[in-house]
């Protein structure tokens, strides 16, 4: 057995079985597919029995046990030596799956990522979410490139994890942190790789079911369960590596208090100076937004009307 696809699922059944189809697409027989009904209220069940496929194994929790501890249950029942997560509402592109098994056999990581097309089902658009631009495994002091593999796994989805490289001990110390992913990911630092090709759709803007009730809109708290992985961690980690992921999460928000044992007085100061620029053009943004919006609006309309008129009256 060479991986298995783990999927937690809740309230989604329609989508979840856009999700397993996109799976058991998959011919490969080195692989199993794990899927954890949280509880669900809906036809989840029925979903699932349609698919007569011999590697998938379903399990069905009485209650809702929260989302962190349903996806400790799937690394339980894992037989595979890989761990590759999908979550419900996702799914993989056409050969996907293939790129995966590929990546695997050829570079055999410790743990990795892989690029993914978003999907906002609000805003109606989609984008190639990958921070690099070629499939690679990192260099073991490689600490930017770590930290960036560690970024990106706060996405569940196409993180793949090598199961001897999980301490479930030290993950039950954090049982109630929002990323397991990204503790994964820590987990298995010395060899963390990356695959640049997109190999599955992430949906976003679409309803969550997180512990705590955490939404998405509430940044503050999710960067600082993203922090806690690092301070809860540090005793295991080379300090570049804390160091580097530290940078990484000040510079995608200013709400996340610094490791200051791993900065410089020098480099406080300048994240300090850096965060007041920032906040500067936070404020100036949301109040130009505020007083020039529907101006700006009402002339983009007219111009467009205009530069319509006069490009039909030239083809006329």
């Amino acid at each position: 057995m060479i991986i298995s696809v783990l999927i937690p699922t809740y309230k989604r059944a329609d989508l979840l079985k856009k999700c397993i189809s996109s799976v058991v697409a998959c011919a490969s027989k080195d692989l199993e597919i794990i899927i954890a009904n949280n509880g669900s209220p809906d036809h989840t069940d029925e979903v699932v029995a349609q698919f007569q496929d011999p590697r998938i194994r379903y399990f069905r929790h009485a209650e809702n046990i929260g989302a962190v501890k349903n996806v400790r249950f799937l690394v339980e029942q894992a037989r595979g030596e890989y761990l590759f997560f999908i979550t419900d509402d996702d799914y993989f592109i056409p050969g996907g799956l293939e790129e995966v098994l590929g990546f695997i056999n050829k570079y055999e990581p410790f743990g990795f990522k892989c690029g993914l097309i978003v999907h906002q089902i609000l805003n109606h658009a989609s984008y190639l979410y990958s921070p690099f631009k070629q499939t690679f495994v990192a260099e073991k002091e490689d600490y930017e490139s770590q930290a960036s593999i560690f970024w990106n796994a706060h996405i569940l989805t196409t993180t793949c994890i090598r199961k001897d490289k999980i301490d479930l001990s030290l993950y039950d110390e954090q049982i109630l942190n929002l990323y397991p992913s990204m503790m994964f990911m820590a987990m298995a630092r010395e060899k963390l790789g990356y695959i640049h090709v997109p190999v599955g759709i992430h949906i976003w803007e679409n309803e969550v079911y997180w512990d705590g009730g955490i939404q998405p809109t509430e940044t503050k708290k999710l960067l600082a369960h993203r922090g806690e992985i690092l301070l809860f961690m540090q005793s295991r980690l080379p300090a570049g590596f804390i160091k580097a992921c530290e940078k990484i999460i000040n510079q995608k928000s200013l709400n996340f208090e610094p490791l200051s044992g791993f900065l410089s007085t020098q480099e406080l100061f300048e994240r300090q100076k850096r965060f007041k620029y920032h906040a500067f053009l936070a404020m100036y943004s949301a109040l130009v937004k505020k007083t020039l919006g529907p101006l700006d609006q009402f002339i983009s309309r007219r111009l467009g009307w205009w530069l319509a008129s006069i490009a039909a009256k030239i083809k006329g």
